[in-house]
């Protein structure tokens, strides 16, 4: 019942979108001349108001009435015929150059084509109204509270989520009942219906029940949340998908108007109503065929993917109503394409194309053109101009050389996911000065081409107020400039306005940044990007932006020290209260060569922070990094009852990747207690990791990589790292220590990468109860392992379930034996062991689940089931082979 009170509702709404449409006579006269009746548009109006009002009515016997869905089925066909004609009227008014009314009083037969149409479409709603009594419909008014299709009311038929305001008369007896229900302590009921026909009042009533409704220690109105369960849910690779509740009822109510290719049958029957077609998967069909005997080509409104839906130039022109049209990695976008001239939406994206043909530049009413990831495109179609009611231009993912000329005409324009400056006037900086609409992610690429300051205000960025991130892009391989003042000119030109909440400048040429880099103005911005600005020497004053959370700073050549600059700016004269950076989380250094010396002025500095990665800065000053690290944990505090506060005391996450010249050869100071994840990598000179000076009771994560000096792990990690869960340790040649069995107990993760020795006798692990995965690496030291792992070996893992053995480069026995000891083994994963192709001992654990070899001879023995391999696998459900060896 309540998907066809929705299908109703949504042939309402189109009707009203019609009447929206509906034309003055003076349009239609311009067009097509005084030809048409004078009384078509009146017939029209009032057909379509007596077809309105039988809706609600025709809503609820659609389901035990097959006439009456039949019924409801023609009067939308005829409506979408109705807004064609309309469509095409005002598209011709609005592009035709010749005013109608000097035109001899005979016209095109095109134009009578469209008259002849409209009467036909006029006397298919009239006749369809006239069919009200032998179906049994009645008309419903907007007085007995049936019709919620009203026009006069359709801009008042609004959801919203406030509270009942106001009084409700009538329902007195409704509304004793539901507190009567509520207060009931006997009741078991946890959730009430309340039912009834559209427009009767029911979410008026559920509204005032939950502001009268007392005893309940949380109340929510929660339409969004569940609105967003109904309508999407999670998907793999970050995506969402629509619910397939959702999805089955909009099949339902777009019913014989929507189809997809690979449902039709051999014997299908020509569907005159089908209005949306889509396709999904091998195309068996020839799309030919498909219109041939299916589908009507002059009533289609919608395609999705499919591919060769303009293979033939003749089909074109009788697709020139289609609305909607989406293609998948598309090879050539044809010429005909510009025939389709109602089109609202292309979406070309992953297309394949090189060029795009000029013809596009016809599809007046085009309001969404998406070229996403259209990486072979490197030009627009010369006449872009043309495209004004163009309100979204997806560009991400092109390469575009420059913009075509005149796109600041395309005033609608609200995305323009890109602008690529050009070199002359007509397709550089002045052109999006007219672009006033812009918002949400903007970009401006090959700033180079910029001339002055003059040129970059030109744009007025100060003035698009909707937009929330900025690229401003110079292209690599311009790094000598005549004027570095010039260049800081133009930055300064393209200030945007301070609502900004995310700025990415990269490969700008300047020494300096202008002042409105980082000024406190901006309080909205919450990540900041400076990328290879090569000439720059000095940084600019960003510890003063209150909301900034990311910052990252890469390539800066000639940056030699970082000192009070970064910290605030000179020329303001306020003191602020707040220490520098109050809300920075994440701050990332790296390829800065030159960079000798970090000062940091405040001991308060960073007190949020809980990420620093520096990387690839081989000047750096051990020590003086070392103070950076340590000296902010220091200022831990501590509320009134002695609880530390991570969010205010330090940060959760340290990585420190400083290359060869990192000098320190001892990290040893006081307690970190908000510390919860280190990652120390190439710090060749790094010696060892202290005892007691390293506590960091909160630390679950830590990992030491490529520390080719590193000798020991730190004694006592059990009382040291009480909270680990995760330990990975690789490439540390010079390891002679490890844990010796004193490995924090509670430990879940461990990967292991060391000398052989220490590689081939797995008891200084300890018996690690928790440790649920194991991953031994070989390929820094293990050489010399042709058989893994020994007998005896491997220490007692009563809850291991994951084990992974890779880049053993010599190994060519796996010992399985030696695994039977772990009774909880559901994963076994090798990767990589190139001479790897037998198996000794009875078979591998019971327990398996999982077999999965990568990159080893012994995959094809697996596969071949050979004879002294398989009975040793036979027994393990899923065995999966990533590659051929």
């Amino acid at each position: 019942m309540a998907d066809a009170l929705v299908g109703g509702a949504l042939l309402n709404g189109f009707i009203n979108v019609v009447f929206d449409r509906l034309l003055t006579k003076d349009t239609v006269n311009l067009v097509l001349g005084k030809k048409l009746g004078s009384d078509l548009l009146e017939r029209l109006k009032i057909s379509l108001l007596a077809a309105d009002a039988l809706l609600d009515d025709a809503e609820y016997k659609q389901l035990g009435n097959n006439r009456v869905r039949e019924w409801l089925n023609s009067l939308r066909d005829a409506v979408y015929d109705a807004d064609d004609f309309l469509d095409a009227v005002l598209t011709k008014a609005a592009t035709e150059k010749k005013v109608r009314s000097l035109l001899p009083s005979f016209f095109l037969d095109r134009h009578r084509k469209m008259v002849d149409n409209m009467e036909g479409v006029v006397k298919r709603i009239e006749f369809l109204v006239s069919q009200k009594d032998i179906l049994g419909l009645q008309k419903t008014t907007k007085d007995n509270n049936l019709s919620s299709s009203s026009l006069s009311s359709s801009s008042s038929w609004r959801e919203t989520t406030c509270l009942m305001e106001g009084n409700i008369y009538g329902r007195e007896d409704d509304q004793q009942a539901l507190i009567k229900t509520i207060d009931n302590n006997e009741s078991q009921l946890s959730v009430i219906p309340i039912v009834g026909m559209g427009g009767v009042g029911k979410t008026t009533l559920a509204k005032w029940v939950y502001s009268v409704a007392e005893g309940f220690d949380l109340k929510a109105w929660c339409f969004e949340e569940l609105a967003s369960r109904l309508f999407f849910k999670p998907a793999e690779y970050e995506r969402y998908v629509m619910h397939d509740l959702l999805h089955d009822l909009a099949i339902f109510l777009a019913g014989d108007f929507y189809c997809r290719i690979e449902e039709f049958g051999e014997q299908e029957e020509k569907k005159v109503l089908i209005r949306h077609l889509s396709h999904f998967g091998s195309l068996d069909h020839l799309i030919s065929k498909v219109f041939k005997s299916s589908v009507k080509a002059e009533s289609l409104r919608t395609s999705l993917y499919i591919k060769d839906l303009l293979s033939m130039e003749s089909r074109a022109s009788k697709l020139k109503y289609l609305r909607v049209l989406s293609f998948c990695e598309l090879d050539a976008l044809p010429g005909s394409i510009g025939k389709l001239i109602h089109l609202r939406y292309l979406d070309l994206s992953w297309a394949k194309v090189k060029t795009l043909p000029e013809s596009l530049c016809n599809l007046f009413n085009l309001q969404t053109l998406i070229l996403y990831q259209c990486r072979s495109l490197t030009m627009l179609p010369n006449d872009m101009h043309k495209l004004v009611n163009l309100r979204h231009l997806d560009l991400r993912g092109t390469f575009l050389e420059e913009m075509p000329r005149g796109i600041g005409k395309l005033k609608h324009l609200h995305t323009l996911s890109s602008f690529v400056v050009g070199k002359h006037k007509d397709n550089g900086m002045e052109e999006l000065g007219g672009l006033s609409n812009l918002e949400g992610s903007f970009e401006i690429k090959k700033l180079e081409n910029v001339a002055d300051g003059r040129q970059a205000r030109s744009a007025r960025m100060l003035e698009k107020n909707h937009i929330d991130y900025l690229l401003l892009e110079w292209s690599r391989g311009h790094e000598i400039v005549s004027n570095t003042e010039t260049e800081r000119d133009i930055l300064d030109g393209l200030q945007p306005h301070t609502g900004l909440k995310e700025l990415r400048i990269e490969g700008y040429k300047g020494e300096r940044f202008p002042d409105w880099v980082g000024h406190c103005s901006y309080n909205n911005m919450t990540s900041v990007s400076l990328l290879n600005c090569k000439n720059c020497c000095m940084l600019p004053s960003l510890g003063q932006l209150p909301s900034l959370k990311s910052l990252s700073i890469y390539g800066f050549l000639e940056l030699k020290r970082i000192g009070d600059e970064f910290y605030k700016n000179d020329s303001d004269h306020h003191s602020s209260p707040i220490p520098p950076f109050p809300s920075l989380e994440e701050l990332v250094f790296a390829y800065m060569p030159r960079w000798e010396e970090w000062h940091v002025p405040d001991p308060e500095a960073f007190p949020r922070l809980r990420r620093l990665d520096i990387d690839d800065c081989p000047l750096l000053k051990g020590d003086m990094l070392n103070d950076i690290l340590w000296r902010r944990d220091c200022c831990l505090r501590e509320d009134e009852e002695g609880r530390s506060d991570e969010m205010v005391g330090g940060g959760d996450a340290l990585s420190i990747r400083p290359s060869q010249s990192f000098n320190a050869t001892t990290i040893n100071h006081q307690p970190h207690a908000a510390l919860q994840r280190l990652s120390i990598s190439w710090c060749s000179k790094l010696v060892s990791l202290a005892g007691e000076g390293l506590a960091a009771p909160n630390l679950t994560h830590l990992k030491v990589t490529m520390c080719l000096k590193l000798e020991a792990l730190p004694r006592d990690m059990k009382s040291l790292f009480p909270s680990l869960r995760s330990l990975v340790i690789g490439g540390c040649s010079d390891m002679f220590r490890l844990a010796e069995g004193d490995l924090p107990p509670n430990l879940k993760e461990l990967e292991v990468g060391i000398s052989e020795q220490q590689m081939r006798d797995l008891s200084w692990m300890g018996n690690l109860h928790a440790l649920t995965r194991l991953v031994i690496n070989g390929y820094y030291t293990c050489k010399n392992i042709k058989s893994y792992p020994e007998v005896g070996s491997l220490p007692h893992l009563p809850s291991l379930t994951t084990l992974r053995l890779y880049h053993f480069p010599n190994l060519e026995t796996l010992e399985c034996n030696e695994l039977l000891r772990l009774t909880s083994l559901q994963q076994l994963h090798i990767d990589w062991c190139q001479k790897l192709e037998n198996m000794e001992g009875e078979k591998l654990p019971p327990s398996l689940l999982l077999l999965k070899i990568e990159g080893c001879p012994l995959q094809e023995h697996c596969k071949n089931k050979h004879q002294l391999i398989w009975p040793k696998i036979s027994h393990i459900p899923t065995i999966q082979f990533n590659r051929d060896f």
